[in-house]
């Protein structure tokens, strides 16, 4: 368990570009020669851009939600942006 942890810490690492020039040519080669480390990054690499998507998604239904609110209670605002944006 701890091994795939520690695994899963470097791959990280390398994804989130936090490893000094050394380590990451290090890794790289580790990928060259271990198939299964290859696939274990492509599946955590696209772990990672499913996590960003959903984010932007919650920060977009936030914001959203945010500006629902301000046209309801304020529709000077609603006019001055749709004349900003015009």
């Amino acid at each position: 368990m701890r091994k795939s942890l520690d695994e899963a810490q470097h791959i990280d690492q390398y994804l989130l570009h936090a490893m000094s020039t050394e380590d990451k040519l290090l890794f790289q080669a580790q990928m060259l020669t271990n198939s299964a480390l290859q696939e274990n990054v492509q599946a955590q690499s696209q772990a990672h851009q499913l996590i960003r998507s959903l984010g932007r998604a919650a920060k977009r239904q936030q914001l959203q939600t945010i500006f629902d609110n301000l046209c309801a209670t304020d529709p000077a605002f609603q006019a001055a942006l749709i004349a900003i944006f015009k």
